[in-house]
């Protein structure tokens, strides 16, 4: 999805639950999704897609439906969480305050009218995912039952320059 980008990076913050007239309908979890990423050439600023996504259903919180806020209101999507954890690092650098230990997630995110379906890995590391992350998250993506979805990852997952220092706001 961040073909033409860099250092992209997600923020999520949580928002009140997305209640419903009907009391029998459990309220819907919500969280505040700011994406902040700069051109691959380095030209320019920092550019920032913001949304809200709300849980699929309830109590799962293991699949999303993202819609757009300001000119992006009109667009949505929906995404899962295929897999997520942590892992120690070799070199016992760490990221997000872990110390030694990185954490993951893997979502598959459905087509949009700007992007294709696909799958991205994301690490708490500012410096990228680590290289063993990247090659145990490609192995069990291709050994998934899901023989599309592997496919998919197998021909057209790339990996998303990290060019530190990061261009802040």
């Amino acid at each position: 999805m961040w073909r033409s980008a860099r250092n992209v990076r997600i923020t999520y913050a949580p928002l009140p639950a997305k209640t419903s007239s009907s009391s029998s309908t459990p309220p819907l979890a919500r969280i505040d999704d700011l994406v902040e990423y700069e051109k691959s050439s380095g030209k320019g600023g920092v550019k920032s897609v913001a949304g809200v996504d709300t849980a699929a259903g309830a109590p799962d919180t293991g699949a999303w439906d993202w819609r757009g806020k300001g000119w992006l209101f009109f667009v949505g999507s929906h995404w899962e969480v295929l897999g997520w954890g942590e892992r120690p690092l070799a070199d016992g650098s760490g990221g997000g305050g872990g110390g030694g230990v990185e954490r993951w997630v893997v979502t598959w995110f459905a087509p949009t009218v700007f992007t294709k379906e696909g799958v991205d890995v994301y690490s708490d590391r500012k410096e990228g995912g680590s290289k063993e992350l990247e090659e145990e998250v490609l192995a069990a993506l291709r050994k998934t039952e899901a023989k599309p979805l592997a496919e998919m990852c197998e021909k057209d997952m790339k990996e998303v320059e990290i060019k530190l220092p990061w261009k802040e706001r």
